[in-house]
């Protein structure tokens, strides 16, 4: 049966006669460009951004209940739950599958996968009219490559020992995440005109992969490591790297972000109790049931209970704190010739998480490749591109494939990166501000 790869973009729309997306994407300047004013810490402020409706009517002295009562909660072992003094994290993925992920997220195998480098052949098929390419590129990969970033050429020559250890239910030593992050952007120019050319390893905990297009163009993708996952770490770490390659002469970058920031006393809690509970579902059961005692002196249990609790709860859970204030933030919002591109999250919530909810930050959410919509998983983003189910499948004397499936919006994130530096690698000015929804990637690049 002849698979269908399909391929859209997303966009919010308002009304006609007025600019109609929060975002335009243009590629030439960096970023994302604010087209209309929103206040992104609406997400963090209030519980409007939940649906607390969808079990029983909740008002708005329920509402604000529910928030205070959050604001003393407990962890699982019976310190502050949400710690404003020890700011946020990015959680990274150890022991594996991906912690801190909604449970559609993440490995697995499938039979029913689709193939991560078909679907690379298709989607250059729709980049025909990027031509002139000429200019040279940089991708940044922020992510968790388990401190050895030695792996990411260590990846594509390890196929039957990732693939043992996957058979065996080895948790702890499964695919690293930043490895599969990069490996797509890595399948996405094998199945171009670029060739690779080699990785070398930097004098940090950093690598990269170098690829060349025959018009005599590179693009270049740097493993940057979280190393140590605060925030304010990340943001310095991405300074540095931002730094280096522009005075390499890397005029054109991108920072692909899949990762979301969280709370880090959240994420040492979780951390501390991976083992009993290893999706953030579970882990939000196991704080309401901590803090039901708690809860009930603010909160009518009996009418207002874990139903409605549980899907705010996920909410501050994943979400920074202060994301205003947040390093990270700061730090991505200095970078004004940078273009950032972060993954939505994989909660199934309407909105995406942080770093993807800043505004000079396009934010991706996950297509459902088996039934070509959005993902049931996947937070909502500006743009919707394929998040798998896809097969991990390795670039070693070719392509070879693997038992191992895998999917989310982590993956979906590293598509929307390489068009990106493909744009810029052919001087496109590609910025949409038309008021329509579902724009196909041919009418997209059609720009000037």
């Amino acid at each position: 049966m002849k698979r269908v790869f399909l391929i859209a973009f997303i966009i919010t729309t308002t009304t006609a006669c007025t600019p109609s997306l929060d975002k335009a994407i243009d590629f030439s300047q960096g970023n994302a460009v604010d087209i209309v004013d929103t206040d992104i810490a609406s997400v963090d402020a209030s519980t409007s951004s939940v649906d607390l409706d969808s079990q029983v009517k909740v008002n708005d002295d329920v509402r604000l209940n529910i928030n205070l009562a959050f604001n003393e909660l407990k962890d699982l072992e019976g310190n502050e739950l949400l710690a404003q003094n020890l700011g946020n994290c990015a959680p990274y993925a150890s022991p594996q599958p991906y912690a801190f992920s909604g449970t559609s997220a993440g490995f697995s195998a499938s039979s029913t996968a689709f193939s991560a480098y078909e679907h690379s052949i298709v989607l250059n098929s729709e980049l025909k009219n990027l031509k002139n390419i000429n200019q040279d590129v940089a991708i940044i990969v922020v992510d968790d490559f388990a401190g050895a970033s030695s792996s990411v050429e260590g990846f594509n020559i390890s196929k039957d020992i990732i693939v043992d250890l996957f058979d065996a239910n080895d948790s702890t030593t499964w695919p690293i995440h930043g490895d599969v992050v990069l490996n797509q952007i890595n399948l996405l120019l094998a199945a171009s005109d670029y060739q690779f050319i080699r990785y070398n390893l930097l004098e940090v905990e950093g690598a990269r992969a170098y690829w060349s297009h025959p018009n005599g163009n590179n693009i270049v993708i740097e493993a940057l490591d979280f190393n140590n996952a605060q925030s304010q770490n990340i943001a310095k770490r991405l300074e540095s790297s931002i730094s280096n390659l522009q005075a390499e002469g890397y005029k054109n970058i991108v920072v692909n972000m899949s990762f979301a920031i969280v709370p880090c006393s959240v994420w040492n809690d979780y951390v501390a109790h991976i083992e009993q509970y290893k999706t953030i579902e579970e882990y939000a059961q196991a704080i309401y049931k901590k803090n039901e005692a708690a809860l009930s002196t603010k909160i009518d249990l009996d009418i207002y209970g874990q139903n409605v609790i549980l899907p705010e709860l996920i909410f501050k859970l994943t979400t920074a704190i202060n994301p205003l204030q947040d390093p990270l933030y700061k730090s991505l919002n200095n970078q004004k010739d940078v273009v950032f591109v972060a993954s939505a999250g994989n909660f199934g919530n309407d909105f995406s998480t942080y770093p993807a909810a800043y505004p000079n930050v396009i934010s991706v959410s996950a297509l459902d490749l088996a039934t070509k919509k959005k993902a049931d998983y996947a937070n909502t983003g500006n743009v919707l591109l394929a998040g798998g189910d896809f097969i991990l499948e390795f670039i070693n004397n070719g392509i070879s494939k693997s038992n191992i499936s895998y999917k989310g919006s982590s993956f979906a994130a590293p598509e929307l990166s390489y068009i990106a530096a493909l744009n810029l690698a052919s001087g496109k000015r590609c910025q949409i501000v038309a008021n329509k929804t579902d724009i196909g990637i041919a009418e997209f690049l059609d720009c000037n």
